[in-house]
């Protein structure tokens, strides 16, 4: 039985390869991660990435049981179209290296196709409805119920409920959103608190997440349309099965194709962020996986029920969403779900 090059115990359980070794799941993870965690904002340096994290190979159009660093490009180019110096080595620091088409990342998501967006009043407020600041055209949904000293609030993101940082605390949420015909009598509750996004060069963000204090308790139910209350939280892993239930694009499905994920992402007036350790999807049913409209989705474990983390951003023209893991928001906030 082989023994694992990072904690020196046999492999009994679950293992990935890294080159031609044998790991344990956790520790392979962990030993590309740290690569990312290492090397930081050099890895984002060469043409057309606009994103790394840890993920299985793939050759030939089959998921290998290796490990690997994967860059995502707006556009893959053949390499003798590129200078040496934009060419992404074979290898960085042990951990082979992957390349795959995704396309730049936008908050809020791009547009969907053909759908039948959650415009219709919610009374009490569920989890994937529809909603957004009285004075934004921006609709977004209302993910679910975390609590503060036995307080509920409406788990969202930043730039549906903050407007990326310019919005007050005590500001009015309404629901439906204001693009959805919510009004001044659709108030739902107010804005309490929201994570900061850093547009400055170079600076890396961990959330771009909000907490919206309910009028009343009554004015909000801890069920997610289509899915039902949640049972806490759990970390994500990579190949489980997700769904998360939006107000536009409401009940889709995926697999987690990466963790630890390095990004840039492209907001609203030119503006673009970096963020780290970040959660990446693959939408695995004809309509995206998320869309305009859905940031601030819960994303969970249909087996387990438990939320893994809250969707915000996805791709231009290619099936993948961006998820901030879950441990992260309660942690900065100091809620529990």
């Amino acid at each position: 039985m082989p023994t694992c090059p990072r904690c020196g115990e046999p492999i009994t359980g679950n293992w990935v390869l890294i080159g031609k070794d044998f790991y344990h799941w956790n520790c392979g993870i962990k030993q590309a991660y740290e690569v990312i965690k290492n090397r930081g904002l050099s890895l984002l340096a060469y043409k057309n990435v606009v994103s790394v994290g840890v993920g299985f190979k793939i050759k030939e159009g089959v998921v290998k049981r290796e490990i690997s660093l994967v860059f995502g490009v707006v556009k893959k180019v053949r390499e003798e179209e590129l200078k040496d110096i934009d060419i992404i080595p074979k290898e960085i620091d042990g951990i082979s290296t992957d390349v795959i088409e995704t396309g730049a990342f936008t908050a809020p998501p791009p547009p969907a196709g053909l759908v039948k967006p959650r415009k219709k009043k919610y009374r009490p407020v569920k989890g994937g409805s529809s909603i957004s600041h009285i004075e934004s055209n921006i609709p977004g949904t209302a993910g679910g119920i975390v609590k503060l000293n036995k307080k509920k609030f409406i788990l969202s993101t930043n730039h549906v409920a903050a407007l990326m940082n310019e919005a007050e605390l005590n500001d009015p949420i309404i629901q439906p959103a204001k693009a959805d015909g919510g009004k001044s009598d659709d108030i739902i509750g107010y804005l309490e608190d929201f994570t900061f996004i850093n547009f400055s060069k170079g600076v890396i963000n961990e959330l771009d997440a909000a907490l919206i204090s309910p009028v009343n308790d009554k004015m909000v139910s801890e069920s997610i349309i289509d899915i039902g209350k949640v049972k806490g939280f759990e970390e994500a892993d990579l190949g489980i099965q997700v769904k998360k239930s939006g107000r536009t694009t409401g009940l889709t499905s995926g697999h987690i194709i990466q963790l630890g994920v390095l990004i840039v992402i492209i907001y609203p007036g030119d503006k673009s962020a970096i963020f780290k350790d970040q959660i990446l999807v693959i939408g695995t049913e004809a309509r995206k996986f998320i869309a305009y409209g859905d940031s601030g989705s819960f994303v969970i474990n249909p087996a387990t029920k438990r939320v893994i983390g809250l969707a915000f951003a996805g791709s231009l023209y290619r099936n993948y969403a961006l998820i901030t893991p879950m441990r992260k928001i309660i942690e900065f906030f100091g809620v529990e779900i």
